[in-house]
């Protein structure tokens, strides 16, 4: 393998998290030294084609430190358990 080949990803660049109290959140993850990066809201018909979930969500992007990625905070609008479950299933499949 050529050292200075880099043909492949490797490692985790996202993580999203479902809150149900953003501020709560993102007071917990400040204490590690994340902070506030972009605001960005979907309505329910986006985050349906994009996710079949009918509900509106807001997403808050987290920084640690000066790397450019981090971890996302997903506000849903309304109860997402169920699809919650369903990727967990297809996941472990």
């Amino acid at each position: 393998m050529n050292p200075n080949n880099h043909t492949t990803i490797g490692g985790i660049y996202e993580v999203c998290i479902g809150v149900t109290d953003a501020i709560s959140a993102i007071q917990y993850w400040q204490q590690f030294g994340y902070h506030i990066g972009e605001i960005g809201e979907l309505t329910a018909a986006t985050a349906y084609q994009l996710y079949q979930v009918n509900s509106s969500l807001q997403s808050i992007r987290l920084y640690h430190q000066n790397v450019d990625h981090g971890l996302i905070l997903t506000l849903w609008r309304r109860e997402v358990v169920d699809f919650i479950l369903l990727d967990f299933q297809k996941i472990l499949r």
